[in-house]
């Protein structure tokens, strides 16, 4: 509250403007800071006008019937709003249409570009004085949830009120599209404080997002959750992404193509095949109706149908469409784009699958040089590439050349994506299988152990990636009980569980 005297001198009515408020710290809070801003009004005064204020605090709420709480603290967040300024009342609008969640200033900035930044942090200063706005970190800062909904309503009132929105959400997608669907631990960090406010535009701000927007909302938040390796969360946004962008602009829009294309995705990471094989057919046949048969996106969905059958372990038919895709890609895109990078990786990797090794090398090899070249030597692209050579070392009995590609790729992994991702126990897992081939079995089973852990964490006990690794695991203690060097594995539970019945198994037989 304001100077001591001023309270001792008037504690009867203080006590009055304590119990009129509920005795809730916000709305002493609000009329605390009122209060220091006016030395000469009195508390019996200042109740005589939080009374009045009671009519329009009812007007802020939008439920049906307000508690006496609630409606004093209305009042009082009345009293405050009559002191500010315009541009601080626009500020404070615009600040309700993030969620109840750590603002990030930068978003604020980027959402009225046209203010001067002092005067916008001046506003912001404040609503902080007036205990409408609190700091909550570095550059962030955050709105009690009665000041949200109070501001909220007052923005509902405003003529501007639609115009608000749709700058807020425009810039919302910017950052939407800015998220890619790959990338580094660090960078998923650095979009994670935007999330909660891109939830709150999927959620309750899509009629103002554009036609042309409509796909990068809920897609971005896909691409989030997918680069960390969370395919489960990343199908939830998938899902609502492609509900909304067919809705909005129909079922054979280029946009509902990619929103297809991305679900189909994310159903294959997670071992979904037969979810994911009719939408990346559906989002080829859009993309060669509506954009051409050699348009870059046409590409993309040949090799992610491609892609798909060589999983399902249907050579034949992903042959021919990896085929187009690398013709379209370096056609329209160049010979050292990454995305024909990507083509000649996958179709040598159907061809190490189909054992034609030879023809597999030079293409893994140009791979590899584009993705460094372009990407970076740290890029988890680069990683996969690293690892598919090595790999296809490996095939060929080559393990001297396999082994530092096979390290570097889970360097880069580990690094890059973090220490739980899918594609780092990848990597654990061939490196394991590939010690195992050179007879190195206590270096192979904590690496398997690893990969194991990972992916039944990640993935669930029943994934493909899971179930494989299980499988290469318990063949792996076969060979070492077969090899007699069952004695130089650890006595991690997992193992001796599974030696014990790899062991009866085997004398049973």
């Amino acid at each position: 509250m304001a100077g001591a005297s001023r309270i001792d001198s008037q504690i009867a009515d203080a006590k009055l403007l304590c119990e009129w408020l509920g005795y809730l710290p916000l709305g002493l809070e609000l009329v605390g800071r009122y209060l220091a801003s006016k030395p000469d009004l009195t508390l019996a005064e200042l109740l005589r006008r939080l009374e009045q204020q009671k009519l329009a605090a009812r007007a802020l709420s939008r439920q049906e019937a307000m508690t006496a709480t609630h409606e004093s603290v209305a009042a009082a967040f009345e009293l405050s709003w009559n002191d500010l300024t315009e541009t601080q009342r626009q500020l404070g609008e615009r600040l309700s249409l993030f969620a109840l969640a750590p603002i990030p200033w930068a978003l604020v900035k980027a959402g009225q570009p046209e203010a001067d930044a002092e005067d916008l942090e001046d506003d912001r200063d404040t609503l902080i004085n007036r205990n409408l706005l609190n700091r909550v970190g570095d550059g962030s800062y955050q709105l009690h949830s009665l000041i949200r909904e109070f501001f909220a309503a007052k923005r509902e009132q405003a003529t501007d009120a639609d115009d608000l929105t749709r700058a807020h959400c425009a810039v919302l997608v910017q950052v939407a599209q800015q998220i890619p669907w790959m990338d580094s631990q660090a960078t998923y960090l650095g979009f994670a404080p935007v999330i909660p406010h891109l939830v709150e535009v999927v959620h309750h701000q899509m009629a103002a997002v554009s036609d042309e927007a409509v796909l990068f909302p809920a897609n971005g938040l896909a691409a989030f959750y997918y680069g960390q390796g969370l395919y489960s969360e990343g199908v939830r946004w998938a899902e609502r992404c492609k509900k909304q962008v067919e809705e909005r602009l129909g079922a054979d829009h280029p946009s509902t193509a990619t929103s297809l294309n991305n679900l189909a995705a994310l159903y294959e990471s997670m071992g979904r095949y037969s979810e994911a094989e009719p939408l990346y057919g559906r989002s080829l046949e859009i993309r060669e109706a509506q954009l051409g048969a050699d348009h870059p996106d046409t590409a993309t969905s040949l090799n992610n149908l491609a892609g798909l059958y060589r999983a399902m372990g249907r050579y034949s038919e992903a042959e021919p469409l990896y085929g187009r895709s690398l013709e379209i890609r370096e056609a329209q895109l160049g010979a050292d784009h990454p995305d024909t990078a990507t083509s000649l990786n996958n179709l040598a990797g159907l061809y190490r699958a189909m054992g034609r090794y030879s023809e597999a090398e030079p293409l893994y090899g140009r791979s590899l040089e584009i993705r460094e070249a372009q990407l970076g030597a740290d890029h988890p692209d680069t990683a996969t590439s690293l690892n598919n050579l090595a790999a296809l070392y490996e095939s060929m009995g080559r393990y001297s050349e396999a082994e530092p590609l096979y390290g570097r790729s889970l360097a880069i992994r580990e690094a890059q994506l973090g220490k739980d991702h899918p594609a780092t126990a990848t990597s654990l897992n061939n490196l394991a299988a590939l010690y195992e081939s050179m007879g190195r079995y206590s270096e192979a089973e904590p690496l398997y152990l690893r990969a194991l852990l990972i992916l039944v964490s990640q993935l669930g006990q029943e994934h493909p990636r899971s179930q494989t690794v299980w499988q290469n695991f318990v063949g792996f203690l076969l060979a070492a009980v077969q090899a007699g060097r069952a004695g130089e594995l650890s006595d991690h539970p997992l193992t001796q569980a599974l030696l014990t019945q790899v062991q009866a198994e085997r004398n049973a037989g």
